[in-house]
């Protein structure tokens, strides 16, 4: 599993199962730079370069939005990942195939969770 933060933003991809989360920050942590733009929109912006360049995407919702797949404890939100590149045999993803991605997400989230909740009583 790679972890990697970009200041305020923290993904977790794993490749060799080919999922990924970001885990935002609270938009209440925000912080305003003089201008239109803010502290997270730029981070959220070297963010996404920086998977692109390492060749992953977000998963989008119904309005090709980028989803919102849980919540921290916290209230921080969770956005999916996947890799634009995956060598499988088949093309066509399956019902099973996204149930699997699914629980795998979900694996990335606990994960997470459960290393930030140990962290924090350390």
């Amino acid at each position: 599993m790679d972890i990697f933060t970009t200041g305020a933003h923290v993904a977790v991809l794993d490749p060799m199962h080919g999922a990924g989360i970001v885990v935002a920050p609270l938009t209440s942590d925000d912080l305003r730079m003089g201008g239109p733009e803010s502290l997270h929109a730029a981070d959220w912006t070297s963010l996404v370069r920086r998977l692109a360049d390492s060749a992953w995407t977000f998963l989008e919702d119904d309005w090709e939005d980028v989803a919102v797949i849980a919540h921290m404890p916290d209230g921080r939100k969770v956005h999916g990942l996947y890799p634009l590149h995956v060598a499988t045999s088949d093309e066509t993803p399956t019902t099973a195939d996204e149930q699997d991605y699914a629980l795998r997400l979900a694996r990335l989230v606990t994960t997470y969770a459960e290393q930030t909740t140990t962290e924090t009583r350390d």
